[in-house]
């Protein structure tokens, strides 16, 4: 093995880990173990110190990733390569009840700390999202997964689905319009929130925001984030939405508490 090739395969390692089979995990293991060896013992070579200089770092406040039982997840990962469905027991976060499903499961997506298995339920077609962390067991059928008619998960994302619901249901566009202090502004001239993103600075030194978006919880709780350097004026519902909240959150501030 090349150092080249080394390098590749401790970046897989060191990044790909979570997407990837615990069978083809497993298949690369000794590959794994030689390319750290290739690398070490290139002493001279400019690869060696490659992976020492590179990090991905998740947006937000980074949480510890959520425990799964690894008997859960290599069964998720197996029936989903095989193609294959499971038994599951579960435990929704609104009840905390276990519950048993039979699991049509149709991919997989890692948020932030969370993995999700894509799915439908029993003989139903209305796409959920089950929590890998919340499983209690899972177990590989025999019967084949039956994927819903024009289910593609690239368009299920796009759809919103991760964003989850915020004030309304279900998620839908919406012409976001938001008044920010200039500098909490500054990022969004080089990261654009929307193709059609508007950026117009207003006399009193604020940037107004125009922009098509989906109204969903996550990007409520990115509006919040910035506090009182941004002022939601449209749309009227969720401009509401933001004016109840600052409300209650001043009457929190001014109640007290004690420490």
């Amino acid at each position: 093995m090349d150092a080249h090739t080394a390098l590749t395969f401790v970046l897989v390692q060191q990044y790909l880990t979570p997407l990837l089979p615990r069978s083809t995990l497993s298949h690369l293991d000794a590959h794994f173990r030689l390319a750290t060896t290739v690398l070490q013992e290139s002493v001279s070579g400019p690869l060696r110190h490659w992976p020492e200089k590179i990090r991905v770092v998740p947006n937000g406040q980074r949480l510890a990733p959520a425990k799964i039982q690894p008997e859960v997840l290599e069964s998720v990962y197996d029936a989903l390569l095989q193609g294959l469905c499971l038994k599951v027991d579960y435990c929704p976060r609104t009840t905390g009840e276990r519950r048993h499903y039979d699991v049509n499961p149709l991919g997989i997506v890692l948020r932030n700390s969370v993995t999700y298995l894509v799915c439908t339920l029993w003989n139903y077609d209305d796409i959920k999202l089950l929590a890998l962390h919340r499983m209690r067991m899972a177990k590989t059928t025999d019967r084949p997964v039956s994927v819903p008619a024009h289910f593609r998960i690239d368009e299920y994302i796009q759809s919103g689905a991760f964003g989850f619901p915020g004030d309304e249901k279900p998620i839908r566009k919406i012409r976001l319009k938001a008044l920010f202090d200039a500098d909490a502004a500054r990022h969004l001239y080089e990261c654009s929130i929307s193709d059609d993103q508007k950026l117009t600075e207003r006399g009193d030194g604020r940037i107004l925001l125009e922009a098509t978006v989906l109204n969903t919880g996550e990007l409520q709780w990115w509006l919040q984030g910035f506090g009182d350097l941004v002022e939601v004026v449209a749309p009227k519902r969720l401009r509401q939405s933001f004016a109840e909240s600052a409300l209650r959150q001043a009457r929190l501030y001014h109640s007290g508490v004690d420490a």
